[in-house]
């Protein structure tokens, strides 16, 4: 069924009758950096958090800082870096990882800062205008842990819940720490889930809040036989964890980072799937007592794009996977084409892209780099319900009228027109996806004394 979103104009006067979209733009967060990468960013208040590693140090070390931006996407201030000297540990490009209260932000990272075979895990609140509140803290006393997800924190209930990958034991472990709003460790680190049923290890963690538990998932590992499956357990505001289940249903020969995401109702986590010759990202959804709606299904196929991301607009979902993003329906099924939010900005071209939603539009933030330097930029994407608008300058002539649309990049309008509104019969002219947020038609038929213009959602 389709659903309207319905804009009237008259061939006479082309008034369109919507309120101006915001976004689309693609503005820079940092830039003149030799090795910037971001891959995380929250929202509270008005402003933005990107996480960004960068200023390189010595060997593969860098800085762990972040960058405060505006609703125009205009940086505030300079880099913020709660803690110079600590440096990012085991490599992780993703790092570091931002969540949002509504009232301030919390940054985690893998932390080199006691020198040991991995990392610990380093945290700090951050205020809306920037500013640090208190100072650092550590989540972990030793340096056995380790980050490969983008999305490792989440916030509910007056707690964040991060979670990691943990070598204390020898084999990878799940861990987590609550910590409470304002940067206080509630209890000790929770052991989630050790390896068990012949797993070597447990690996790439994730977490999202349902409003009252947190959901954990990540890769079960049999790496003797390459087998890895998707798991979940639930964990509670109060530190307790439910029993581990499997999400997946067929076993990947690969193991690489998962995403979840709560839509008010259900979880849907994706993952990367990989057959030993060709990859897709799987899905399934998730009920906040831990039974399934449907079984996994494909999301996208044929791809080698291991960091698949979601954010969800209380419509649909805007699944980003490397590059290109692409809108699905509440059943994971596409509702548009692919779109690639981010351009070259001159010789840097895009590497990796994340989204979420901020209850207006989504923000999507990404790392684009060159042999010589790397920046991380941003852009703000309409929600796919925001209503199109005709552009003005519309023209006549010669029996032919021109317009231009402005929507949501990736979903897919059709331009319909009537002769008369009393009684009203629609006929159907082109249909198209503003794919750069703009798209032209010409109606070279429109030889009648009026016709009426409307834009419909498909």
């Amino acid at each position: 069924m389709k659903k309207h979103q319905t804009l009237l104009v008259s061939v006479f006067t082309a008034v369109a009758l919507s309120a101006p979209l915001h976004g689309g733009q693609v503005f820079p967060i940092v830039t003149n950096d030799t090795m910037a990468m971001g891959f995380s960013v929250a929202c509270a208040g008005t402003n933005y958090l990107a996480g960004i590693k960068g200023d390189f140090v010595t060997n593969s070390e860098f800085q762990i800082t972040a960058q405060l931006f505006n609703p125009a996407g205009t940086p505030i201030g300079g880099r913020i870096n709660p803690v110079p000297g600590h440096t990012e540990g085991n490599g992780n490009p993703l790092c570091p990882f931002v969540a949002s209260s509504g009232t301030n932000f919390l940054m985690v990272w893998p932390d080199d800062y006691l020198n040991g075979p991995y990392s610990s895990v380093s945290g700090q609140i951050i205020s809306p205008s920037g500013g640090l509140v208190g100072g650092w803290f550590a989540l972990t006393t030793n340096s056995q842990q380790g980050f490969t997800t983008p999305e490792p924190v989440a916030y509910g209930g007056g707690e964040y819940l991060v979670v990691w990958d943990d070598y204390r034991n020898g084999n990878v472990s799940i861990y987590g720490q609550l910590v409470s709003a304002n940067g206080a460790l509630v209890g000790s680190n929770i052991l989630i889930c050790a390896p068990f049923n012949g797993a070597q290890d447990e690996q790439s963690a994730t977490v999202a809040f349902d409003g009252t538990n947190f959901l954990v998932t990540w890769f079960n590992v049999i790496a003797v036989n390459s087998q890895n499956i998707t798991y979940g357990a639930f964990v509670s505001l109060s530190g307790t964890v439910g029993t581990p289940f499997a999400i997946g249903q067929t076993i990947s020969a690969e193991r690489n980072p998962l995403y979840t995401v709560f839509n008010g109702t259900n979880y849907f986590v994706v993952w990367n799937f990989s057959s030993g010759t060709e990859g897709s990202i799987y899905g399934r959804f998730v009920t906040p007592s831990g039974s399934f709606i449907g079984g996994e299904f494909a999301v996208e196929t044929n791809v080698n794009k291991p960091l698949p991301v979601l954010a969800f607009d209380g419509a649909d979902y805007l699944f980003c996977s490397g590059v290109q993003c692409q809108f699905l329906n509440p059943s994971g099924q596409p509702v548009g084409p692919q779109f690639t939010p981010f351009s070259a900005q001159g010789n840097e071209t895009p590497m990796s892209t994340t989204a979420i939603y901020d209850g207006k539009q989504f923000v999507s933030v990404a790392t684009l780099g060159s042999e010589t330097n790397a920046g991380v930029y941003g852009a703000f994407i309409p929600a796919s319900t925001t209503p199109p608008q005709f552009g003005h300058g519309a023209s006549y002539s010669n029996r032919q009228f021109s317009l231009s649309l402005t929507g949501t990049p990736g979903i897919s309008y059709a331009i319909e027109m009537a002769t008369n509104l009393v009684p009203v019969r629609w006929a159907s002219l082109v249909t198209n996806s503003p794919t750069n947020g703009t798209f032209s038609f010409t109606d070279t038929s429109a030889t009648n004394r009026s016709r009426f213009y409307r834009a419909v959602k498909e």
